[in-house]
């Protein structure tokens, strides 16, 4: 059986039992931990030590628990500088996938429905490269729009008098689309729309490459907040405002 050093018998397994815990107090704390810190992370009814009095006893040494708090501090800020590496590495590359996408023929699509899982009333697709319109139009959902979604674009069911139905502008969308990249501020939600409206019309949804505009901003941020367009909540100018995103992303910092 392989004995351990008296160095190392001298640490109890209750001091190793809170290092995980410490470390993890050191990478979000605001400080480096004193001597104190790892006192409470220990459990001294687990040793037979009611008072709690670390220090009081000969079997933890003063110099191991130092050792402890200096091994974890080191290891949390190793860790934060693998984090800060990480979302530095995220956010370049988001930055040169954005500068790629605006070098193609990639499309920025965007639409307005009658409820969160209704039917297109609008529609807007522009050039990811140029920003200009591809196609923009109202769409007849031959569907109520609810109250919830009227007050967020705004579109009454008079302004859909005359427009086209979706089976009018699926050849057209198709066109668009088809093969290209597409790219949207909030991809699943525009995805399922077009896969809703497209197998409604009993057609097959045309093969494109989804990418989403948030999501690749909040890479190029390094944040987790959730930021709204500023296209006033119709098809064509939150199109416009997803490519102030993507060309923002773009630049260096």
């Amino acid at each position: 059986m392989r004995r351990r050093s008296a160095a190392a018998r001298s640490v109890p397994p209750v001091v190793g039992h809170g290092v995980v815990r410490l470390v993890e107090h050191c990478r979000t704390g605001s400080a480096k931990p004193t001597i104190a810190a790892p006192l409470p992370l220990l459990d001294h009814a687990s040793i037979g030590r009611p008072d709690g009095d670390l220090h009081a006893h000969s079997d933890v040494p003063l110099l191991a628990t130092e050792n402890v708090v200096a091994l974890c501090w080191t290891i949390a800020m190793r860790l934060h500088s693998l984090d800060g590496v990480r979302r530095n590495a995220e956010a370049e590359l988001a930055r040169c996938q954005s500068a790629r996408l605006l070098r193609t023929d990639a499309v920025i699509l965007d639409t307005e429905t009658t409820d969160l899982d209704g039917f297109c009333v609008e529609i807007a697709i522009i050039s990811a490269r140029t920003g200009l319109t591809i196609l923009d139009t109202l769409v007849d959902p031959r569907a109520e729009i609810s109250p919830e979604a009227a007050a967020v674009h705004g579109i009454a069911p008079v302004e859909l008098s005359g427009a086209p139905t979706w089976p009018q502008i699926a050849a057209e969308v198709r066109a668009a689309i088809s093969g290209r990249t597409v790219l949207a501020y909030n991809a699943q939600f525009d995805r399922a729309v077009l896969d809703r409206e497209f197998t409604r019309a009993g057609l097959i949804a045309p093969a494109a490459r989804w990418q989403c505009l948030a999501e690749l901003r909040r890479r190029r941020e390094g944040s987790d907040r959730r930021r709204r367009l500023d296209g006033g909540h119709r098809a064509l100018g939150d199109c416009h405002s997803a490519r102030e995103v993507l060309m923002s992303a773009a630049r260096a910092a």
